[in-house]
């Protein structure tokens, strides 16, 4: 299931994507946030909510327990593909579970039952915090346009898959530094345990490099290893 309601007044411009399985809950949030923030989309399965990563969101609100994945997966799907708030809303409160969802990259953490009023209270304090984010990455004439999940190059777009986006951004993000091949499969394909065939990254990679043109010498492959970005990276805030 996935509803989307748009509303237009005063309200912040602020476009939030809500996972959560139960149906009342979810209704009843999507309905109560409208009332102040312009877009909120809601889904209430994993496998919706993949569908949604590509898109351009300000802040996720993620339920851990889905009846067909893990907000804990999602958390790291999202996680590797930007850096835009994540906020879980949960029944879980064991220490080792809220401990493991800020070591993945959350932002807060909301214990089930919560008060709507309060829930809006910290999603603003984090938006608040958040307010300077990375939003590109740019190496010379090419950047990684994290809002549009989009790459440049010279101002021309360069028409990568969205899994060659996700790996062009763990590579820039990693500028430097060689990335295992086991880190990309863990990272970008087998969240669900899924069996992904080696030469799948292999292909994914030379596809890249035929795309990029001259920034393709950028792109170096560690023998048995892995690959790493050797061009200097600026990461860009607004």
């Amino acid at each position: 299931m996935m509803i989307l309601y748009k509303k237009w007044g005063e309200v912040m411009k602020i476009r939030i994507l809500l996972v959560e399985d139960e149906l009342q809950l979810g209704r009843n949030l999507q309905r109560f946030l409208l009332q102040y923030y312009d877009e909120v989309i809601w889904v209430n399965t994993y496998e919706k909510a993949i569908e949604h990563i590509a898109e351009s969101f300000d802040l996720y609100l993620l339920d851990i327990h889905l009846k067909d994945g893990n907000g804990l997966d999602l958390c790291k799907e999202i996680r590797a593909v930007n850096h835009e708030p994540i906020i879980f809303l949960t029944v879980y409160d064991e220490e080792k579970t809220i401990l493991n969802s800020y070591a993945l990259g959350c932002d807060d953490y909301i214990c089930k039952p919560f008060s709507p009023a309060v829930l809006v209270a910290r999603i603003n304090a984090v938006l608040k915090r958040s307010k300077k984010h990375i939003n590109k990455l740019c190496c010379h004439q090419l950047i990684l346009d994290l809002n549009l999940n989009k790459c440049f190059i010279d101002q021309q777009d360069i028409k990568l898959t969205p899994i060659e986006f996700k790996i062009m951004v763990m590579l820039l993000r990693n500028s430097g530094q060689t990335i295992p091949r086991e880190r990309f499969l863990e990272e970008i394909w087998d969240r669900r345990g899924n069996y992904i065939e080696d030469n799948t990254l292999t292909v994914n990679i030379s596809m890249i490099k035929r795309k990029l043109l001259a920034y393709a010498a950028y792109l170096e492959t560690t023998r048995s290893i892995g690959y790493r970005w050797s061009g200097e990276v600026t990461e860009i805030e607004e």
